[in-house]
């Protein structure tokens, strides 16, 4: 499993590439990777509700690819996806790295070998 991640500033053709990448057999691309167990929420009718998976299931909880990647993180790190600290890059024991934990999930439930990252960090400035 090899991850690649995209690095870019916010509108500058990233999604673009992120599609592309994930036209090729070998690779599945994931938009986001630092948004996918934060609070994805929309409004609609003035009431909240999780945003809805590209696949059209109702949540990412509700999809069965994420569901099978719950599954697999859930098997190895005893945690659920929802549970893992996709923003700790200050566990420098590699082994448990939650996004290592999420990467090896997907490239395993997708039977790809490259996984695309797309996050855009928040840099202060």
């Amino acid at each position: 499993m090899r991850v690649i991640y995209i690095a870019s500033a916010a509108h500058s053709g990233s999604t673009l590439l992120d599609l592309m990448l994930n036209a090729h057999p070998e690779i599945i691309s994931v938009g986001e990777v630092l948004k996918l167990n934060g609070p994805i929420k929309v409004k609609k009718h003035g009431k909240q509700k999780f945003a809805s998976c590209s696949c059209r299931a109702a949540s990412l909880r509700e999809c069965d690819f994420w569901s099978s990647v719950d599954a697999q993180i859930m098997e190895a790190e005893h945690k659920s996806l929802w549970e893992l600290d996709l923003r700790d890059y200050q566990n420098f024991d590699v082994r448990h790295a939650p996004n290592l934990a999420l990467f090896r999930a997907i490239s395993k439930a997708s039977g790809k070998d490259f996984v695309v990252d797309s996050s855009k960090p928040a840099f202060p400035g």
